[in-house]
């Protein structure tokens, strides 16, 4: 009898694990380094008050944000007025939260308050502006700063 030749190594069914790993451990770490990012949210240069008050973060308010080029944010979205007016209406007067407008200082006076007009015509009762405290050693805290080109 003649043995039929059999081959030496048997195919074993298994998967490779150790790519899927690595690129497991590569995604981890573009999520670590990407998540402080968007957590920071719209950074704008607020102005300082020596009346500010501080508001809870888990208050469940809307932040409208404008920043220094007048671009405006309802949350962290990009938003034109008319669509800012419409969230508004549904979160602030139907869900009863208040409104927070966060202006960097370099935005003209006039975005600002038509901004808090088109809140005000959607019905919210109440706007909130976000400012900053100043700090403990700021120079001049007890007289206001000249402006540019004052003598």
């Amino acid at each position: 009898m003649a043995r039929r030749d059999r081959p030496r190594h048997r195919l074993q069914a298994a998967i490779n694990v150790l790519p899927f790993v690595d690129v497991m451990l590569v995604l981890l770490v573009i999520f670590l380094a990407a998540v402080p990012a968007l957590v920071q949210g719209l950074s704008v240069d607020l102005p300082f008050t020596r009346t500010a008050e501080a508001v809870h973060e888990d208050a469940g308010h809307i932040v409208i944000t404008i920043k220094k080029d007048g671009t405006l944010y309802v949350e962290d979205f990009t938003a034109l007025l008319p669509d800012m007016e419409k969230h508004v209406r549904v979160l602030a007067v139907e869900r009863n939260k208040r409104v927070y407008v966060r202006a960097d200082k370099e935005v003209p006076h006039g975005r600002v308050v038509e901004v808090m007009d088109a809140v005000k015509r959607a019905g919210a009762p109440a706007v909130y502006l976000v400012t900053e405290p100043y700090p403990e050693d700021a120079p001049g805290q007890g007289q206001p700063q000249p402006g540019p080109g004052a003598p």
